[in-house]
């Protein structure tokens, strides 16, 4: 989970406002009015118009394959922060762009085995194959996630139309997070006055895809808590045991000249080796279990033995503990005590 956290989607999603709108209206009208409206919110740094993008076939050369394809505006990469690694991005100043340019990803790259991209033709397929358009590649973007880890990032292409699909990211000064909210809605409610204002934001988006996992984290938090303290309460039990039916044994050994590092080596030897033990059945049961899960997904986390040494060095850790702490009284006391014991 601290790798889902930490990774690296390819874009930022700070700050980022995820909302839309749909239903019968003019778009043209609505867009150009939110364009200006925002643009007079110093809150609000900057906005993008688009779609989320469905499956098509596209015809790159001799390759045909499905992509993402994904309707953008010019703001859609400056806003998400998605670098260009080749070519430019699309504008509506540039002739042409509207109508025949496109975007893809490195994914669609290596899918149409493109070694010069700029430029080159493709053939997109939509409805089935009853409609189709020739575009050229203006620009070439990093790879980036659009759905959780669990996904391999997919081929994408992502064009522009005279007026933007209806959903919007809105980046925002987080420092000014409440001004901006306040505003977004006021100027939202403004231009669709009976619809229902919902947002989110983007990061938020990307954790959602992860609740069954972060319960499950939360599940083996508390289950690994409940067990280290049975496990605990078993280590001073057996202690406490091991050392009551051993007093006589370290008064002699005390009398013979033990020192009391020599005594509680003596006596944590076995405890020791039987946590060893426990480390050879749980390490490879654990590594087949993780494997397993970890299969789920496209991108994941690799299991080093760091890990699995870092918690054998900590149980360890726990069980000196709890064996010195009951044997350590009997390792100093009197020998003649102990040798009267029963």
């Amino acid at each position: 989970m601290d790798f889902v956290r930490t990774k690296d989607l390819g874009y930022n999603p700070a700050g980022i406002i995820r909302t839309g709108f749909g239903g019968d209206r003019d778009y043209k009208k609505a867009h150009d009015y939110l364009v200006n409206e925002f643009s007079k919110v110093p809150s609000v740094k900057t906005v993008s118009f688009g779609n989320d993008g469905w499956e098509e076939e596209v015809v790159a050369g001799t390759h045909a394959f499905k992509a993402l394809y994904k309707n953008i505006d010019a703001q859609y990469l400056p806003v998400l922060e998605i670098p260009l690694l080749a070519g430019r991005n699309l504008s509506a100043s540039f002739p042409g762009d509207i109508n025949t340019g496109i975007i893809v990803n490195e994914a669609f790259v290596k899918a149409a085995a493109i070694k010069e991209p700029i430029g080159k033709a493709v053939t997109i397929r939509l409805n089935a194959g009853f409609d189709t358009s020739t575009r050229y590649i203006r620009g070439v973007v990093k790879d980036f996630h659009v759905g959780s880890l669990r996904q391999k990032i997919a081929p994408m292409v992502m064009y522009m139309r005279d007026v933007p699909d209806g959903g919007m990211w809105i980046k925002i000064d987080r420092r000014r997070q409440k001004d901006a909210m306040a505003a977004i809605e006021s100027i939202y409610r403004k231009v669709f006055p009976s619809g229902v204002y919902q947002f989110s934001f983007l990061d938020e988006l990307n954790a959602m895809q992860y609740v069954q996992e972060q319960r499950w984290q939360k599940i083996i938090t508390i289950a690994t808590v409940i067990a280290f303290v049975i496990c605990c309460i078993g280590l001073f039990g057996l202690a406490h045991l091991s050392t009551v039916r051993r007093t006589k044994e370290i008064g002699i050994r005390k009398v013979l000249g033990a020192s009391v590092a020599q005594i509680l080596t003596l006596l944590s030897a076995d405890f020791l080796r039987l946590v060893m033990v426990s480390f050879f059945i749980a390490i490879p049961a654990a590594i087949i279990v993780m494997n397993k899960w970890l299969q789920g997904f496209a991108y994941r986390t690799s299991l080093g033995p760091a890990l699995f040494f870092t918690a054998a060095g900590l149980t360890v850790l726990v069980a000196l503990i709890a064996i010195i702490v009951h044997t350590t009284g009997r390792a100093i006391a009197n020998p003649v005590d102990s040798l009267r014991a029963e």
